[in-house]
């Protein structure tokens, strides 16, 4: 049996592009064979393989026909990827498994390849039922036809042109040939795509991390100081890939923050991309900005010095940054969105209604003066281990493999 884990970039790209690199090297480890191939596969440790035309005047000649594509309103919508890998499906024991299409892979290549080999399609995000948006937020235009996107401008949807509308109907014409496997991290995005009609079976897997690297640390307080938190005050952690992405909750975040009484404000912990200028709004409180963090080792000693994981996103399934955190022993207090109410229970963290500052800082004060959550940080820790371990999502996904090759090359493997 030969994995083929395709996405948009390696592990440093976001949170689904992490997953395929994670499955691969888990796959890897087990002696399965195993490939990774990226559009945009970035240097370094977990690096996966290029996903492109080779040589320099056929890459040429692919972003030329990208770029059309882009300018009719549809970016990727050129299946460059297809001649690379229907290659590998000649071989009769490949199982093709794609992650984040937008904005680097077509998914007429995933529909081209599912006539020829099993092929798995991760459902990361609500893209592959919309237009082209991650997520739709308040819009329910998706659930028609698309069109006149309120996110045009915005990446993905950042063209010229409105091109939703035909996205959305080549998505859903995809999935009417049945000829995919749909898995979702999250029992609530499992729910909305079976219940707006497009796909009707999905398999849930919920995502996982090395519990063995995110873990907590032994000596905290030292920990603190060699990363510069003072160890006479709470600490608390705000975190995404890119730290001021509207969807994440940033602002909603710090609203909860100025709620506090001055006398009981945290530190504040931020990690993620973002500029200087940004960071003013943090003016008033004591906080260190991080940067991006692509190390494993690092990432976790950030999570395991702090005392809460404050997230406040606005549209999300079920990300990493909540598990690396619970595997760390760290809580998560936050909004009850999207898949996060299957992660955080009462005893290791706590949701209210999303957009409930008033309700979030009221908790989040209690936790601070230790009127509440006393025994989170080792039910947080507990909670990871049992439910998402990355040894439990490899064994889901392997039986999942397994179950849709095809009859010769099962007998092969």
């Amino acid at each position: 049996m030969h994995i083929v884990q395709v996405s948009k970039a390696n592990r440093a790209g976001g949170g689904a592009s992490n997953v395929a690199e994670a499955l691969h090297r888990g796959l890897s480890d087990r002696n399965i064979r195993s490939t990774h191939y990226a559009r945009h596969p970035g240097q370094g440790a977990g690096s996966a393989l290029p996903l492109g035309w080779p040589g320099f005047p056929l890459r040429q000649a692919e972003r030329a026909l990208q770029s059309l594509s882009r300018a009719a309103g549809m970016p990727y919508l050129i299946p460059a990827e297809y001649p690379l890998l229907q290659r590998l499906a000649g071989a009769g024991d490949t199982v093709f498994h794609f992650h984040d299409l937008s904005g680097a892979i077509s998914p007429l290549t995933l529909q081209l390849l599912a006539r020829r080999a099993p092929v798995v399609w991760s459902l990361h995000d609500c893209s592959p039922i919309t237009g082209g948006c991650l997520y739709p937020m308040d819009c329910a235009r998706y659930l028609q036809h698309c069109g006149s996107c309120p996110q045009r401008g915005s990446w993905p949807l950042n063209t010229l042109r409105d091109g939703t509308r035909q996205m959305r109907a080549l998505h859903w014409r995809i999935h009417r040939e049945r000829t995919i496997r749909y898995v979702s991290p999250s029992r609530w995005l499992a729910s909305v795509v079976r219940g707006c009609g497009a796909i009707d079976e999905v398999t849930v897997i919920p995502n996982g991390v090395d519990i063995e690297q995110f873990r907590p640390a032994p000596q905290r307080q030292q920990l603190r100081a060699r990363l510069g938190i003072p160890g006479h005050r709470p600490a608390v952690l705000i975190t995404a890939s890119l730290l001021m992405d509207r969807r994440k909750g940033a602002r909603e975040a710090l609203q909860v923050l100025k709620l506090l009484p001055a006398a009981s404000r945290p530190f504040v912990m931020l990690v993620g991309h973002t500029r200087a200028q940004d960071l003013t709004p943090f003016d008033g409180f004591d906080c260190r900005h991080f940067g991006y963090i692509d190390d494993g080792q690092q990432l976790s000693a950030i999570y395991a010095a702090a005392d809460a994981f404050l997230n406040c996103t606005l549209a999300d399934n079920f990300p990493l940054s909540v598990l690396e955190s619970l595997a760390c022993g760290t809580p998560v207090l936050g909004f009850r969105t999207g898949g996060l109410p299957e992660v955080i229970d009462d005893g290791c963290g706590a949701l209210v209604e999303q957009g409930d500052v008033g309700g979030l800082a009221a908790l989040l004060h209690r936790f601070l003066l230790g009127e509440i959550g006393r025994d989170w940080r080792h039910a947080a820790r507990d909670r990871a281990v049992a439910h998402f371990s990355l040894q439990r999502q490899i064994d889901a996904h392997l039986a999942l493999y397994r179950s849709v090759q095809r009859p010769q090359a099962a007998r092969i493997a």
